[in-house]
């Protein structure tokens, strides 16, 4: 579910991407949309990446393993 901001489209490859509200919450951001279009730096060490949008937390493997900060990045296709 998205909490705020917008899906990933095809013209972001390699500039943008979406963040799930644990890791908006450790970036310090009380609010899902006050993430969007906040800017990591150096993302991956490489390229400056624009948060477009913030997803609810789901869990990615058992219930029992606590919800981990989650970036979603559209590939580059290289």
């Amino acid at each position: 579910k998205l909490l705020a901001g917008r899906n990933i489209q095809v013209t972001d490859t390699g500039k943008a991407l979406m963040v799930n509200n644990v890791f908006a919450k450790l970036m310090g951001f009380k609010h899902p949309q006050d993430a969007v279009g906040k800017v990591i730096e150096k993302y991956n060490g490489q390229e400056n990446m624009r948060i477009i949008g913030v997803v609810a937390d789901f869990y990615e493997r058992s219930i029992h393993t606590p919800i981990m900060p989650l970036v979603v990045p559209y590939g580059r296709g290289d």
